[in-house]
């Protein structure tokens, strides 16, 4: 009995319910559904849809091709002003400046201080460093009047430098060198020629010595290691 009665007031609440909905919306909401359009407007100058296209080649890309078109002449190559203003700055092309005044830049110049009397001073010993730079060899015949080598020494300074050149007191004393002063070039620019002689005055073995470039200016220094065979 109890059970009746509330399975009876549940279907009375639901068709309550149903009947409220009816008289609020109009309709039945389980079976009706709605739909709407939204409506630009009359304004003429609305437009909804149109029927444009481009026309046929009016419309190109903007991106370049990787090829130079048919009337392309060319131009400076990559090469171009690397040692120089190109030639349309009016430099004149590779190696050329367009800078007024500044085209003898970089040729001769002149020497700010440094030593005035270039002679080796009276009593300087040349002392070789601990580890030689290189080895000058060469042969000589012990009968003949004596031979010669051209040592090359590359300029290695920021600026010019005055130099004093000698063989140690333990040299052998056969051994001479040529300049014994001298100013050496900045880097850069030309090289300093030693001239190494050995004079054996019939003499024969192997002569050994060590050769060493001094620079007051910096307080630094070559050393050379000398081998000259005599036959």
């Amino acid at each position: 009995m109890k059970l009746y009665f509330l399975f009876s007031l549940s279907i009375s609440t639901v068709n309550s319910f149903t009947s409220l909905t009816t008289s609020i919306w109009g309709q039945n909401p389980k079976t009706t559904s709605s739909s709407s359009i939204l409506k630009v407007g009359s304004d003429p100058n609305v437009v909804t849809g149109n029927d444009w296209k481009p026309e046929p080649g009016g419309m190109q890309s903007t991106d370049v091709g990787d090829y130079f078109p048919e009337d392309y002449e060319g131009g400076p190559g990559f090469e171009e002003g690397m040692l120089g203003s190109q030639a349309k700055t009016g430099g004149g092309g590779t190696n050329a400046v367009s800078t007024p005044g500044m085209e003898d830049f970089g040729k001769g110049g002149y020497v700010i201080g440094g030593l005035e009397d270039t002679n080796i001073p009276e009593g300087f010993e040349f002392v070789p460093s601990s580890v030689p730079d290189g080895l000058v060899t060469f042969k000589v015949a012990a009968s003949s009047k004596g031979a010669s080598h051209a040592h090359v020494v590359k300029p290695f300074c920021m600026g010019y430098e005055d130099f004093y050149a000698g063989f140690t007191s333990s040299s052998h004393p056969t051994l001479t060198v040529q300049p014994t002063s001298g100013r050496m070039d900045r880097r850069g620019g030309e090289d300093t020629v030693f001239t190494v002689a050995c004079t054996p005055n019939g003499q024969a073995g192997t002569f050994k010595g060590q050769l060493v470039v001094f620079l007051p200016d910096e307080g630094d220094k070559l050393t050379y290691d000398v081998e000259v065979e005599a036959y």
